[in-house]
């Protein structure tokens, strides 16, 4: 099984190789191991992700350089012996044709180290296979969010507090990490046009590949992206619908700490802000804040 934090990680790539994939959602109580590996300032959640791979035992981990702080938690687990594959992808913050090139020679260098690890080449077919069976979910496609509903968005949100949410009753739409996954339309729809020869298939391994990349930039953009329009044009269009947004950020979290200003001063839409640390203490007076929102039902 190999451990990934970001939505943008090529999961069918490592799937292609027979191996589960686990996307890490931090549940403790308090840091403990993180304390001795790295600074009191470190980003919480960074923090948080250290401690569950030592509970949970994952000794193998993909990242994608989403920030600084990842880039960081890179630079000391490549040096924990508990961790038996580690790998940093450079992923770009422009949408373009040169990003899909950058990309694409990214994808191909981790293939290339998923090789060496697990000594064994990589199948096209099994990708092509892992795929198809793919169950995620576009964001982009959805034209019209449920009325009367509660928008989720900003950083990823623990488990404990998105069942928090739920069990109190409310109609929730998630615009987080936490749920936002890529359809891969381009790369099906490519897909589906070869015949599958075995022969096809290695003559179209690299269109295959590039339109996966696109795939994967071009999903529902989060904070670390250039271009982020998106976002605000689908909390514009279906603002009708948006009873409240509960806006959820990472202890000095810059990246979302920047976007909840903008929507604060932009869309006339009530936001309740919760800021948590990733542990799960205090729940009660988070239950208590999310009471505010028994006022936009």
């Amino acid at each position: 099984m190999i451990g990934y934090l970001c939505k943008y990680t090529p999961i069918h790539i490592i799937e292609s190789f027979g191996e589960d994939t686990y996307k890490i959602n931090p549940q403790i109580y308090t840091f403990d191991k993180c304390n001795y590996l790295t600074h009191n300032n470190m980003c919480s959640y960074i923090k948080a992700v250290i401690d569950e791979c030592y509970n949970k035992k994952i000794d193998k981990l993909v990242l994608v350089n989403c920030c600084d702080s990842i880039r960081r938690l890179y630079d000391i687990l490549k040096k924990d012996p508990l961790f038996k594959f580690i790998y940093l992808i450079d992923m770009p913050r422009k949408i373009n044709n040169n990003s899909y090139k950058l990309f694409h020679n990214e994808i191909l260098k981790f293939i290339s180290a998923l090789e060496d690890y697990f000594h064994k080449p990589f199948s096209m077919e099994y990708f092509l296979n892992t795929i198809g069976i793919n169950k995620s979910v576009n964001t982009e496609s959805f034209n019209e969010i449920p009325k009367n509903t509660l928008l989720l968005i900003g950083a990823r949100l623990e488990n404990y507090l998105l069942e928090s949410i739920k069990n109190n009753g409310y109609s929730i739409y998630d615009i987080t990490c936490t749920n936002n996954q890529c359809a891969l339309n381009e790369t099906l729809k490519l897909k589906n046009a070869l015949n599958h020869s075995k022969e096809e298939v290695i003559l179209w391994k690299e269109k295959l590949l590039i339109n996966y990349c696109k795939d994967l930039l071009n999903q529902f953009p989060c904070m670390r992206m250039c271009d982020i329009s998106k976002r605000y044009n689908f909390i514009e269009k279906n603002k009708q619908n948006i009873k409240g947004i509960i806006y959820h950020t990472i202890k000095f979290c810059d990246y979302y700490s920047f976007d909840y200003t903008y929507l604060k001063s932009n869309v006339d839409i009530p936001i309740l802000k919760i800021d948590t640390d990733f542990l799960i203490q205090g729940e009660g007076q988070i239950k208590t804040r999310l009471e505010v929102t028994n006022s936009y039902k």
